[in-house]
């Protein structure tokens, strides 16, 4: 699943653990059954993380993979669909490696989907 409905942004890592606890504190929180998604509307720019605890996902190798798969998500969905200027935070949760990557996906639109309908109702 490819989304096409904006130009692609510009996107830069996350890159210092007080940049993600300021996302984590200020910035709303979106769940899903694959994936956990904190947004914090900032400006400089669109920003991403990407999280997999050994509690939540297991051993390294599956961290990895759940790390690989949450890019490949932020690639095909989020850099189209998301804010200009925000930061965003994905973590893996323990089906994030189990679910097929199409419902991944899905999930991710899903989330950012609430987000802007919360943004336009404010």
């Amino acid at each position: 699943m490819t989304v096409n409905a904006e130009p692609m942004i510009a996107w830069t890592v996350l890159p210092a653990p007080g940049d993600f606890n300021a996302v984590y504190q200020r910035g709303r929180k979106f769940f899903a059954p694959a994936l956990g998604l904190f947004v914090l509307p900032a400006p400089g720019g669109a920003r991403y993380g990407v999280v997999a605890s050994r509690k939540q996902v297991g051993n390294a190798v599956a961290r990895n993979r759940a790390k690989r798969r949450l890019r490949a998500a932020i690639r095909n969905v989020l850099c189209h669909q998301a804010l200009p200027d925000a930061h965003y935070v994905l973590v893996a949760t323990p089906r994030t490696n189990a679910v097929p990557f199409t419902e991944l996906e899905n999930d991710l639109l899903h989330a950012l989907r609430r987000l802007q309908r919360l943004r336009n109702a404010a």
